[in-house]
């Protein structure tokens, strides 16, 4: 079950986060970063740097607020490191917060550290000569399972304090008892999921929130005692603190390792037996849990939070106090855990085959090969590699793209049948385009860091730097060549610099103004066929008319004749 990845809206192609991932778990696919959950370790390196803050964390607070709501016995569990992320008075103000929020009860997970503590003593003074590596952190845990496997048998088989505590919680308030844990780390919700003792995680960071959204201000509470807690193991969240709580009873070789990549450098040793009978207590962030991935947006500094926790211990011990209300024990068989190999093989290409991936990406020869980082992988090898086994997308490599969006844009400029030049602030031209060049008859060379009068008036231009409006199409007369073009300047902000671009339309004006002429002939021409019609017309009308009075007499006439003679007869 993933408990972390990234918002898909958000991810800008940056790499930062493959950049970070110690154990390059993430996968780029449509150009969306994704975390592989087979293959990290919730370190929350990635989503901790990841500058659009595209992460999504799965929330239990739901779940949880439906515990209370149906009033369930809800048992907080709350790791030490709260005493350095949250601002209070007073320890006790923090438990009168979540007695407000509807816990029921507030254990610190120090009492879960302290029972373990006391099993890992007995290996701690075991006289042989292996190496034993602490089991609290399960970032530390996944780690090793994951991509040190044979280090497994150096791994104490031992449960964490978090799951020790949630044991002794159901043991103690029943088996439907609700047992949540409050803290900074990412892995503990993945961790959870594998035991059943532990039913719902909140980071410290969403309780924070949940705070804020309740209006709890803690500092303004009253203050309320634990129901139970180990004020000596409340040292834990700082590195070497749980070598601190240990008994010891013979002198061994302490390794305290905090932050993956000292973590990894030992491990790296301990896998070519180079330590031997050395206690290793290892915990993958640095600094150890007081600066786990999930602390409150707000929490103090990291060395602010270390002197709170210190302090809290000094005084504990100062006054000698050990325990609150009730000791806790827990039957020893439940404390162990055994721990499974759980790594991924990837499938490595053959040298023909990475030659061919690295080919795709523009590099023919070892030269080619920048090794920059860029993609997120330290060389271009381990790149191809990753796009082989589906993990990157060949796109991936910057310089590449760079290159072949130069190389584009290059192309687009020199081919472009229009005259394209750029001028900066001053109107003095700082590119020229062989378009250009053939427009105004004027040599590349010649016109660079020349003002832009040398080709033409700069009225517009001026308008266009001096309002930053552009000019789109307008249509320009160019006397001195014998030109016209259509004129379009575009200010660019960033570089403070105008676009100017020129399409010659002379030839085009000429062709129109040939129409036209020829439209006009033809008017001419038509107008004229009809007057002469209208005339022939008016010559016929005038001749039919005279011949038709003609006949008209001869008729009238010829009609009398014949009357006259019917008469006679």
């Amino acid at each position: 079950m993933a408990v972390i990845n990234f918002s898909k809206a958000n991810c800008m192609n940056c790499y930062k986060c493959v950049r970070e991932c110690p154990v390059k778990a993430i996968k780029v696919k449509d150009e969306q970063a994704q975390i592989v959950e087979e293959l990290c370790i919730a370190c929350g390196n990635c989503l901790r740097i990841c500058p659009q803050n595209a992460k999504e964390i799965q929330s239990e607070l739901v779940t949880v607020k439906t515990y209370i709501n149906k009033e369930y016995k809800v048992v907080a569990s709350v790791a030490p490191a709260f005493i350095g992320a949250f601002k209070f008075d007073h320890a006790g103000q923090f438990v009168s917060a979540l007695k407000r929020l509807g816990f029921s009860h507030v254990e610190q997970t120090a009492v879960g550290a302290a029972l373990v503590s006391k099993e890992y003593s007995e290996f701690y003074n075991n006289p042989c000569e292996d190496n034993y590596i602490t089991t609290s952190c399960p970032g530390v845990n996944y780690l090793i399972q994951k991509y040190y496997p044979s280090l497994i048998a150096s791994m104490i088989p031992v449960i964490s304090p978090m799951v020790c505590h949630g044991k002794t919680i159901k043991e103690r308030y029943g088996e439907e008892a609700k047992v949540v844990f409050l803290g900074p780390c990412l892995a503990k919700k993945l961790e959870a999921i594998e035991d059943n003792s532990i039913d719902a995680v909140l980071t410290f960071d969403e309780l924070n929130k949940w705070f804020q959204k309740e209006r709890i201000v803690l500092n303004e509470l009253p203050i309320e005692s634990f129901d139970a807690e180990d004020l000596a193991a409340s040292i834990y969240p700082i590195a070497g603190g749980i070598s601190a709580t240990l008994d010891k009873k013979i002198d061994k070789k302490i390794f305290k390792v905090d932050g993956i990549d000292n973590c990894v450098q030992v491990l790296g040793s301990l896998e070519k037996n180079e330590v031997k009978s050395t206690w290793i207590e290892m915990n993958l962030c640095n600094n150890s849990c007081i600066n786990g991935p999930a602390m409150p947006e707000e929490a103090e500094n990291l060395y602010l939070r270390k002197y709170k926790i210190e302090k809290y211990v000094h005084n504990c011990e100062k006054n000698n106090k050990s325990w609150q209300q009730k000791e806790v024990s827990i039957n020893n068989a439940y404390l162990k855990k055994e721990f499974i190999n759980l790594s991924s093989s990837f499938a490595i290409p053959n040298e023909e085959e990475i030659r061919g991936l690295l080919k795709d990406i523009g590099k023919i020869r070892e030269k080619d090969e920048l090794n920059c980082g860029a993609c997120g992988y330290n060389t271009c090898r381990e790149k191809a590699i990753a796009v082989y086994n589906g993990m990157a997308e060949k796109n991936m490599c910057l310089p590449y793209m760079r290159q072949r969006a130069e190389m584009l844009t290059n192309v687009i400029f020199d081919v472009t049948p229009n005259a394209i030049f750029i001028l900066n602030d001053d109107l003095d031209i700082i590119n020229f385009n062989p378009s250009a060049e053939t427009l105004f008859n004027v040599a590349r060379d010649f016109a660079l860091k020349k003002p832009v009068t040398i080709l033409m008036e700069d009225d517009d231009f001026i308008d266009v730097r001096d309002t930053k409006r552009s000019i789109l199409s307008k249509k320009v007369k160019l006397k001195h060549y014998n030109l016209t073009v259509l004129e379009t300047a575009v200010y660019i902000e960033e570089h403070k610099a105008i676009l100017v671009i020129m399409i010659d339309i002379t030839n085009n004006e000429k062709k129109e103004k040939k129409l036209e002429e020829l439209k006009l002939n033809t008017l001419d021409m038509a107008q004229e066929v009809i007057d002469k019609q209208m005339r022939v017309a008016q010559e016929i009308a005038s001749l039919l008319g005279e011949t038709t009075a003609e006949t008209k007499v001869i008729l009238t006439k010829l009609k009398k004749i014949v009357q006259s003679k019917e008469d006679d007869i």
